[in-house]
């Protein structure tokens, strides 16, 4: 009686030590894991509160399948700069595999500063000035930049960001201010994801693991209920603490056109955008300042054209360097009869004659009105 007693104390002791154990695992579980469920409210204040740290950011990417349009081989490089409230740059060229971006004759820049749009030609050495002071969203291309527009970050006060299709939230801190979207839990590519959804137009999928950073987005169509369009955030790096910044964006375009779901599904293009550099929170003022080479034009909307920089006599010198760059490479990756490869070089070309007379008309006409 005594041996089956003992055998019945040292198997409830076995009992416990185990129920001991797997009470003190699961509890170091449970504080090496950080809780991931997070409400509605508590998801949207993590993402404003990463976004409120971002006040200037400066990156660099390549765009090298933005347009079906254009023959393989072909690329956008694109610079931009935002400082809050109001400061911005951007820089954008095209280029090829036989034309580098930086000899892309028809290459832009444009600052904004003081409620005033300058664009500047870098090749031509020509600059136009433009009032924003009743406007509310910045011209052209500066507000459609895909960076902003893929991350959804914008440091930007005084301007309004870009958004497809009209008025509903875009940004992430528009996003996170907004109370029309749900809440609802979805795995994605192994991550747990919280996603917000405005039904009907928007889906954004955020890491709640890594301070709620935004890896996926989709664009649906209104009147279809079907994917327009994807961005996916890849290899992302916290650039400061709480904020990540992709170093790649892949897109996806579907066919919204077709008649079927099927066809609806299809997808049309697909690009893979490079981040090639970003910095974040420096003053940027190497890049948000205007500096104008010598014998720069300002080209007035109703009058003759006004040189603002003297100098400028080597520009020729320098057109002829760019095309003898082009030529130099051109004729190391020329396959015979490439009538691209030709079409371009004249182009450049008769873009540096067209410079040239343009400076000696402007000569002529100033010297007639001093006379």
């Amino acid at each position: 009686m005594n041996v089956i007693n003992c055998i019945s104390i040292l198997f409830r002791s076995f009992l416990i030590t185990c129920c001991l154990l797997n009470s003190i695992e699961a509890s170091n579980e449970s504080e090496s894991q950080p809780n991931s469920a997070l409400t509605i409210s508590e998801l949207k204040q993590q993402i404003l509160e990463s976004q409120n740290l971002i006040k200037s950011i400066s990156v660099s990417y390549k765009d090298s399948n933005y347009s079906n349009n254009y023959p393989a081989g072909y690329y956008v490089y694109q610079e931009s700069v935002a400082r809050y409230p109001d400061r911005m740059y951007q820089f954008v060229a095209h280029g090829h595999d036989r034309l580098h971006w930086a000899d892309d004759p028809f290459q832009q820049q444009a600052f904004v500063k003081d409620d005033l749009f300058h664009r500047f030609n870098g090749v031509n050495r020509t600059i136009e000035v433009t009032s924003l002071r009743n406007q509310q969203r910045l011209p052209g291309r500066m507000e459609e930049s895909f960076f902003y527009y893929a991350t959804g970050i914008w440091p930007i006060k005084r301007w309004t960001s870009f958004r497809p299709e009209g008025t509903f939230p875009f940004t992430l801190r528009e996003v996170a201010m907004s109370d029309k979207y749900t809440l609802r839990v979805e795995d994605f590519e192994g991550m747990e994801c919280h996603v917000l959804e405005l039904p009907q137009r928007d889906q954004l999928w955020f890491d709640v693991l890594h301070d709620c950073r935004l890896i996926r987005r989709k664009f649906i169509s209104p009147d279809t209920g079907q994917v327009m369009q994807e961005i996916r955030l890849r290899n992302q790096v916290e650039v400061i603490p709480r904020v990540w910044i992709p170093k790649s964006i892949e897109e996806i375009h579907f066919d919204i056109t077709a008649s079927t779901t099927e066809g609806r599904n299809r997808i049309v293009r697909q690009s893979n955008v490079d981040i090639l550099k970003v910095e974040v929170n420096k003053s940027f003022d190497d890049q948000l300042e205007l500096s104008l080479p010598p014998g720069t034009l300002y080209l007035p909307q109703k009058e003759e054209p006004i040189q603002i920089k003297n100098g400028g006599v080597e520009h020729l010198d320098s057109m002829v360097e760019m095309l003898t760059r082009f030529e130099s490479h051109s004729n190391r990756n020329e396959t015979t009869g490439d009538f691209r490869s030709s079409l371009i070089r004249i182009s450049l070309i008769g873009l540096a004659f067209t410079c040239i007379l343009c400076g000696i008309m402007a000569l002529i006409h100033r010297r007639r009105l001093k006379a």
